[in-house]
């Protein structure tokens, strides 16, 4: 499965690895959260909407509980941004240095080979563009209030996502937390 996840999401970006001449002084670089968190349903949170999921959005954090084969694979790179769009195509960009610059042009170079749905209880599907058939299906959760989780060192914002990757069985793969930089 981990080795299907790093395809799909090379095919994501183009198998391109983004890189930047300068670094940003206002993007600190990702890091692993300590223990896999799957945000909890309460007055905190609440499923995604398709509403939710529209825009471009930066990584915060990610874990796993599983260990990955390639240490170098792009959703382990720590500067990530996604676009989820309003005709049902995502697209990423992965880097091991600062992404700099606007979201939406970044993206415009970036060709689209994957296509999203959103389900009830904010369940999103995944498809590569042209083919049927999900190829990732995540648990997506919206922050409704700013929390800090002190025992975790995270501080999640309204409106920042909890994405969980979701295996066959149902069983965590992976999360992000991501933050929304544009509409």
């Amino acid at each position: 499965m981990v080795r299907r996840i790093i395809v799909m999401l090379m095919l994501a970006t183009g198998g391109a690895s983004l890189a930047a001449s300068v670094e940003a002084a206002d993007r600190l670089p990702v890091r692993a959260l300590s223990k896999a968190y799957s945000m909890p349903q309460s007055s905190a949170a609440r499923s995604c909407t398709s509403d939710d999921l529209l825009g471009n959005w930066q990584l915060v954090g990610f874990d796993s509980p599983y260990r990955f084969r390639d240490p170098r694979a792009p959703y382990l790179l720590p500067y990530q941004v996604f676009q989820y769009a309003s005709n049902g195509g995502i697209k990423s960009a992965h880097s091991s240095k600062p992404i700099i610059g606007e979201a939406e042009r970044l993206f415009e170079a970036i060709p689209q080979a994957m296509s999203y749905r959103v389900q009830l209880g904010g369940i999103v599907t995944l498809s590569k563009a042209g083919q049927e058939g999900t190829v990732e299906t995540w648990r997506c959760t919206t922050v409704t209030e700013d929390r800090t989780d002190l025992r975790r060192q995270m501080s999640f914002q309204q409106g920042d996502l909890v994405m969980t990757l979701t295996g066959r069985q149902g069983q965590t793969l992976f999360v992000r937390h991501l933050r929304k930089v544009s509409s």
